[in-house]
């Protein structure tokens, strides 16, 4: 991806968007795996993927646990579009037979909250019901989400 769209989220979070490559299609309850050469060249990082607001697009949301991280945090201070190597989607556990029931309940904690962000988008123009408790300590995730 050439030009992924970086934007804090508060001091510990950060979101990543970008247009979907050829072939990407609309994976929801997907991760990949994502690398940022002008962070690390040889490091790839699993992460929760779910539909943007904008057509075609999707997002990662990302909060700040580790060397990584903290690098990714210090470097994106205001909004701005950098190069991002993005391989999958692939399916995760949120894509199993046991969704297929009329009400779910989706439990999240912090960033976990991304995985049933695609199951609310996914669900929402159905009958199906589905109840996030969702527990969260950054008001910058909070603020965007809500």
């Amino acid at each position: 991806i050439e030009s992924a769209h970086f934007q804090r989220l508060g001091d510990k979070s950060c979101i990543i968007s970008f247009e979907n490559p050829p072939g990407f299609g609309k994976q929801n309850s997907a991760y990949v795996y994502l690398m940022l050469p002008w962070l690390s060249k040889y490091q790839f990082h699993a992460f929760t993927v779910f539909p943007c607001t904008k057509p075609n697009h999707s997002s990662i949301c990302i909060h700040k646990c580790g060397d990584w991280t903290e690098k990714l945090m210090k470097t994106i201070t205001t909004p701005t579009h950098k190069p991002a190597f993005v391989v999958g989607p692939f399916l995760s556990p949120f894509s199993s037979p046991a969704m297929d029931s009329e009400n779910l309940v989706a439990v999240a904690s912090g960033i976990g909250v991304t995985p049933a962000i695609s199951l609310i988008k996914q669900y929402s123009s159905t009958s199906r019901r589905l109840n996030l408790v969702w527990i969260c300590r950054d008001a910058g995730l909070v603020e965007h989400f809500l």
